[in-house]
């Protein structure tokens, strides 16, 4: 598995059951899907973890999934994993709203002509839907993430095409062809 398409899904917390289930704190609010049977890397850091296969995962608590491994079939066994990152390949990873997927960040952004609006550098899980933190030099803008401004969503090329409408982008109120 090459390191560069693995991010660090979250941290694992505690034991849960007697089966060796154990928990694991997500670093972003989101919850993807997991598709499994998969290798991850369990570690302190990335550079220092061991592989490990995913059997299983299910929910847990809000911002958490319960974790199952080959090889770790009892309480005692998964205290020994406590407090390691789960490292994972985002390409076995999907989300409900595809506009919350965090693979997303760092895609170019432009507008309907053609010109560079800048570079998604974060989401923001707002209560209605997903802000997208667009990045541009020094300036920093919120774009939401629906439909009705995003256009298209190029994953090869890592690009997002979207539609702006007057004040989103800039303070004028000119109106945008």
């Amino acid at each position: 598995m090459a390191e560069k398409s693995l991010i660090r899904l979250g941290v694992l917390t505690r034991p849960h059951g007697l089966a060796g289930g154990i928990r694991c704190r997500l670093d972003q609010q989101r919850v993807p899907s997991i598709s499994t049977p998969c290798e991850v890397q369990l570690g302190y850091s990335l550079s220092f973890a061991n592989p490990f296969e995913l059997v299983l995962n299910e929910s847990g608590r809000e911002g958490e999934i319960v974790c199952f491994f080959r090889g770790i079939d009892d309480r005692d066994k998964a205290a020994t994993i406590v407090d390691m990152g789960l490292f994972i390949d985002q390409n076995v990873l999907s989300y409900n709203d595809q506009f919350s997927d965090p693979g997303l960040i760092g895609f170019d952004v432009q507008d309907e002509r053609e010109n560079s609006l800048g570079q998604l550098s974060g989401i923001v899980n707002a209560v209605a839907h997903s802000l997208w933190r667009v990045k541009e030099g020094e300036r920093e803008w919120l774009l939401p993430a629906i439909e009705e401004f995003i256009l298209d969503i190029d994953t090869m090329n890592r690009l997002i095409l979207v539609r702006l409408i007057p004040g989103l982008y800039n303070d004028d109120v000119e109106v945008v062809q």
